[in-house]
């Protein structure tokens, strides 16, 4: 196996968090980890207004932390808040056109545009056991403008693929790698909660892979362990069925989320980003480097 690496950025507010990793046969390792501080908010910047003014300051320290880069693919994070994404599916034989049809459909329907107009699309299989002749496909879209604005930044950097990654199946890279699946127990149930200040976010994978997504605007703990119980009975799984609940984001304070633990008897647990690149937590503490809020960006590179 040749190596090679992929690069990722994960926007919070005001600060941009990067991650570069390199794969080789024998395991990853990163080649570049850390973050930029703006005097404005960099999420609002390239994701969600109309009309940004800060797009050259963004590109030229992007274009300084990637300077000499070995990637050439960037991996940009989305939050669920900031992309339409939901899960489809399709007969395997489908050929790729009326694929790519059938998903621009339904997406605009979702983000209630026009078919084939106003958004970018990321599709990717999503692994399920299935004995149908279907196939489940994750689909993310982000709008046209939001994709064009990355691909602008891109502009004097040395990468030339831009490519859409949801946090939640990011972070669920990042459990994989940490913990294997439970071998004894293939139906076991991983939920990975990422706590941020004006929402929280949920993913859920079976046997080690990630298959589904959701969001609340839920900041308190106890919120967060109802709309985590409310998307479980909504799916039919009993409480009984999670084994790991992985805790990251900004306020991933497992202490804090006791009420998991007391609703499905599972003690929350740190996601480590850093285990995973084969780095020394301990010999991180004390710097800039929290360990929650890189989740989705090294995920992101895996």
């Amino acid at each position: 196996m040749q190596p090679q690496a992929f690069a990722s950025i994960d926007l919070s507010w005001a600060t941009l968090r990067y991650a570069e990793v390199e794969h080789r046969a024998s395991g990853v390792r990163p080649l570049r980890l850390g973050s930029c501080d703006f005097d404005f908010d960099v999420t609002h910047e390239l994701l969600r207004t109309e009309a940004p003014t800060h797009l050259d300051v963004v590109a030229d320290a992007l274009s300084d932390v990637f300077a000499g880069a070995a990637s050439r693919e960037l991996r940009v994070v989305v939050h669920p808040p900031d992309a339409y994404s939901f899960v489809t599916v399709v007969p395997k034989e489908t050929p790729a056109e009326e694929r790519s049809e059938r998903f621009q459909q339904e997406a605009s329907l979702l983000a209630g545009t026009e078919p084939g107009e106003g958004l970018y699309l990321t599709a990717s299989a999503v692994h399920a056991d299935t004995h149908l002749d279907v196939e489940p496909v994750h689909v993310l879209a982000v709008p046209d403008d939001r994709h064009a604005r990355i691909e602008t930044v891109l502009a004097s950097m040395p990468h030339t693929d831009v490519r859409w990654v949801l946090s939640t199946q990011a972070a669920a890279q990042v459990m994989t790698h940490a913990l294997p699946p439970d071998e004894e127990n293939e139906m076991a149930i991983t939920l990975v909660v990422g706590v941020y200040p004006d929402f929280t976010e949920y993913g859920l994978l079976r046997n080690g892979r990630w298959y589904f997504s959701h969001y609340a605007d839920a900041e308190e703990p106890v919120d967060a362990t109802y709309f985590a119980t409310a998307l479980l009975d909504q799916l039919d799984i009993p409480r009984s069925a999670v084994a790991r609940i992985g805790l990251y984001g900004i306020g991933a304070n497992a202490e804090a989320f006791t009420p998991f633990e007391t609703i499905f008897g599972v003690a929350p647990e740190p996601i480590d980003p850093f285990g995973v690149l084969g780095l020394d937590h301990a010999a991180l503490q004390g710097t800039d480097f929290g360990m929650g809020v890189y989740v989705p960006c090294v995920g992101a590179a895996l």
